[in-house]
């Protein structure tokens, strides 16, 4: 019993000599040795809750890939439910060709954009490991898509909505998380930039303040005398507000879980490690 204490002793010192070093592999494999040997070894248990529950100042390689492995999964669990999305703006061409188009380069525009965001979030579910450029063209897009979105109904209706709900999902990607700047201004540019180009008379107006009535909103790409220009507008809005439910919920669910599974683990790692008692300090 002596000498298994003594080296349970060795491997606690070994232990705290290799976290030391940074080499967090070798003191786990030392630290639960010495608590094999003595499981009341002294500063084992407490080394193992350390390095189990604390993150490391610098990550070894392997713990890098896991973590990497699991940064690919929540990209392709975000863009999986990202598609419904995009495939759902598109499905408004019918409506908007039964409304009457009067410029068909922002309807051809608008759904262009959306397919072609469905067809970006389907690849980002095959290959979620993707370069900040390819990114940033991604975040683009988006953008250009709510230029496209402005010209149904003007840009204070339900565009800045689905401004926000844009930037909201995709700040959620890692490569914004690093730069989320970088997503502000381009989803900012894509909300303001067809305000500009009207006020520069580029665009068409489709919108004014007039006195004594407030905000007035026109289309510059479909006609509105018809009731399906209001239908246009109402469905637009709460399919804003269904794909913001949907997203959130998976987003909720995936950090429910994953604070769940921390709590578990962190739980039966205490039943698995003895009690140690507290230290009572003596003052002489």
């Amino acid at each position: 019993v002596a000498r298994r204490k003594s080296m349970a002793i060795d491997l606690v010192w070994s232990a705290r000599a290799a976290l030391d070093h940074g080499q967090r592999g070798d003191a786990m494999r030392s630290a639960s040795r010495a608590l094999a040997l003595d499981p009341e070894a002294d500063g084992a248990a407490e080394l193992i809750t350390t390095l189990m529950l604390q993150p490391p100042e610098q990550q070894p390689p392997e713990l890098a890939a896991w973590i990497k492995k699991a940064e690919n999964d929540g990209v392709s669990r975000h863009a999986r439910s990202a598609i419904p999305g995009y495939i759902a703006i598109a499905a408004f061409l019918p409506l908007m060709i039964y409304s009457g188009v009067l410029r068909w380069a922002p309807i051809i525009g608008l759904v262009g954009f959306a397919l072609l965001l469905a067809f970006c979030a389907y690849q980002l579910v095959r290959k979620p490991e993707r370069s900040f450029l390819e990114m940033v063209l991604y975040a683009c897009a988006n953008a250009a898509m709510l230029v496209m979105l402005s010209r149904l109904a003007g840009p204070f209706t339900f565009v800045p909505a689905l401004t926000v709900y844009i930037t909201f999902t995709v700040m959620t990607y890692p490569a914004f998380m690093q730069h989320p700047v970088a997503l502000a201004i381009i989803m900012g540019g894509g909300f303001i930039t067809p305000i500009l180009l009207e006020l520069a008379g580029v665009l068409p107006r489709t919108w004014e303040m007039a006195e004594g009535v407030g905000l007035l909103s026109r289309s510059s790409a479909i006609a509105v005398d018809k009731q399906s220009s209001a239908v246009i507008v109402v469905v637009a809005s709460l399919v804003t507000i269904l794909m913001a439910a949907r997203q959130s919920a998976v987003l909720s669910r995936a950090n429910r879980n994953n604070q769940h599974r921390l709590v578990a683990q962190a739980w039966h790692l205490a039943q698995l490690l003895p009690r140690v008692a507290p230290r009572v300090k003596t003052t002489a």
